[in-house]
């Protein structure tokens, strides 16, 4: 419910004005020109003082359980014949879709991220080589002995990129880069009191774009199966290492 303004309160609000008015007249030179030294102040400061910079970068871990498996699958083919190279790759194809479905269950995932058809002269005849490149996501982590030792044995010519990806990936990635920019600062600030400053506002954060996986490279079926023994038990790690590096540009006064 709306109340009226009494005279009184009318009155009251009349009179501060009338005093503030009167206040800033009888001492309008001082507020200006006080008003105009911290101005200039600010003004010599920004142009002639301009702070340092200093570039850190923070890294941040965390632990998580494995939810999938992700391998990139490279299968080369050659010929003279361009045209039976590509009959040739067309067939690796089949066998890497049919590969991958027999060992990892038909709802895994196949992604063609690569194909590419080039001449290449080898001791001075011309071979057409295809390559095929498949990204291959398993639900099951601990499917990725049986795949990467699959793959190779059917003929792949490289396993590599082996990630384990985590359970609730985005939220966790998203932490380990909180992570990563609270170990920046605590960098910078070493930094910025070991020389006599302190540490300012942040200027730019840069991310490596990385998603934060787990990651076992591989390069043949022997050093498949070494890996495998020794980075984790029964084909699948029980929890895994999620990464993130962040650079973080800070002004040091």
């Amino acid at each position: 419910m709306n109340q009226e303004i009494t005279p009184q309160v009318a009155n009251i609000q009349d009179n501060f004005m009338q005093t503030l008015t009167n206040f800033f007249n009888q001492y309008k030179k001082i507020i200006l020109t006080t008003l105009v030294v911290i101005g200039s102040l600010f003004l010599v400061k920004a142009i002639f003082f301009k702070p340092a910079v200093i570039s850190v970068v923070g890294t941040g871990s965390l632990t998580a359980k494995p939810d999938q498996v992700e391998m990139l699958v490279t299968k080369v083919d050659s010929n003279p014949d361009p045209v039976l190279a590509i009959m040739a790759g067309e067939e690796s194809i089949v066998g890497i879709v049919a590969k991958a479905k027999e060992l990892a269950g038909n709802d895994v995932e196949i992604q063609k991220s690569f194909y590419q058809v080039t001449p290449s002269v080898v001791t001075g005849d011309v071979l057409y080589q295809v390559i095929n490149v498949f990204k291959i996501t398993a639900q099951d982590p601990s499917k990725a002995t049986d795949l990467i030792k699959g793959f190779y044995a059917s003929g792949a010519t490289t396993v590599s990129g082996v990630n384990f990806i985590p359970e609730n990936r985005e939220e966790i990635t998203q932490d380990a880069r909180k992570a990563a920019v609270k170990d920046a600062k605590k960098q910078a600030r070493d930094i910025a009191k070991a020389s006599g400053k302190r540490v300012g506002r942040i200027i730019s954060v840069g991310d490596d774009l990385s998603k934060g996986n787990s990651t076992v490279s591989t390069n043949g079926l022997a050093q498949a199966e070494a890996e495998a023994q020794a980075s984790y038990t029964g084909g699948s790690p029980v929890e895994i290492d999620v990464s993130k590096s962040m650079t973080v540009t800070y002004e040091i006064w």
